[in-house]
């Protein structure tokens, strides 16, 4: 499995497998239309409420007017800044995709990839308790589990190769 290294003055190198970079280059546009529904489970989830005492209706009124949209506009760069470096790797679909991502790009993708992971894991009813390795292959959630492991894992990859 290809990892993310560091390429030195505070950029990584990621080199994915053709399947891995076709599969992840098609979720920001899914997570986006998500997102921008402004509504439903994954919608909550990534714009948590910043009031949580029912009482606080009109402070959360506020804070969502205040800070919604730039929050909004943040995730939906990161998604984009994603979904461009992935297409720009690209050459010959049978080969792996490289690039370098520098010190924002890398910034990027971990906001990303972290409401990628935020999203799938809403919309498969994903908990603490439910450990992965011992979901059934038969299971109807075993692809989009393998999915939000892959995407955990790169996750932790590039953490990894940003504090080298």
């Amino acid at each position: 499995m290809p990892t993310p290294r560091p390429a030195g003055g505070g950029k990584v190198s990621v080199t994915l497998d053709p399947g891995e970079a076709a599969v992840l280059a098609g979720l920001p546009d899914q997570v986006r239309e998500l997102i921008e529904m402004g509504e439903g489970q994954v919608h909550d989830r990534l714009f948590p409420r910043a009031y949580l005492d029912p009482t606080e209706d009109e402070a959360e009124r506020e804070w969502q007017a205040l800070s919604h949209a730039d929050l909004l506009e943040g995730r939906l760069e990161a998604l984009e800044v994603f979904r461009r470096t992935l297409a720009g790797a690209g050459g010959d679909p049978r080969d792996p995709a490289r690039m370098t991502l520098g010190e924002d790009e890398a910034a990027a993708w971990l906001g990303a990839l972290n409401d990628l992971r935020l999203a799938l894991g809403v919309l498969l009813e994903v908990t603490e308790d439910l450990d992965i390795a011992k979901v059934r292959p038969d299971d109807p959630r075993a692809p989009g589990l393998h999915l939000y492991g892959f995407l955990t894992w790169i996750q932790g990859e590039l953490i990894d190769a940003l504090s080298a």
